[in-house]
């Protein structure tokens, strides 16, 4: 009697979690403990003494008049936001290039942790753009790149910071 439970309670574990996970369709974009990773990270002092944070907060990304543009379209970053957002990011190429979709990136922070394949899984990353509805993130401030390059090699950056709120 005992071993049909257990049979049963085995199979429900192993059949019964990609079942649940396939039909978890939230995007966790930054979870609690990369948060804090990322803010741990931020405070390490570099040799001149700055920190981590200030360094990468004083960097400056440039973008060549030949460059694909990247544009935040929503959620507005210029806001204070409440978790869960939707993200809308667009890619225009300059006349007679594509985006090279193979080299879109996005990261987050000092740690550099690459979101990208979160963002496949559940959204949507196309020659076009990013599109995802329903990205968690916790309270705080989350420094994020988006990274492209278009088929003539001209390469481009876009940072923004998405600030959360209650």
């Amino acid at each position: 009697m005992r071993i049909p439970l257990i049979r049963a309670t085995f199979l429900t574990m192993i059949l019964g979690t990609p079942l649940a996970l396939a039909a978890d369709t939230s995007l966790v974009l930054v979870s609690p403990q990369e948060f804090a990773a990322e803010q741990l990270a931020r405070t390490k002092r570099a040799d001149d003494g700055r920190t981590a944070g200030a360094v990468y907060d004083a960097e400056v990304w440039n973008r060549s008049l030949d460059a694909p543009l990247i544009e935040v379209i929503s959620p507005d970053v210029t806001q204070d936001l409440q978790s869960p957002i939707d993200i809308d990011i667009r890619f225009t190429a300059t006349a007679g290039a594509m985006i090279a979709l193979h080299t879109v990136r996005v990261r987050y922070g000092v740690i550099g942790l690459d979101m990208t394949e979160r963002l496949r899984n559940v959204g949507a990353v196309t020659k076009e753009g990013i599109r995802a509805r329903g990205a968690l993130l916790p309270l705080g401030e989350h420094p994020m790149i988006v990274d492209v390059q278009d088929t003539r090699g001209n390469r481009t950056q876009h940072r923004f910071t998405l600030r959360i709120v209650e």
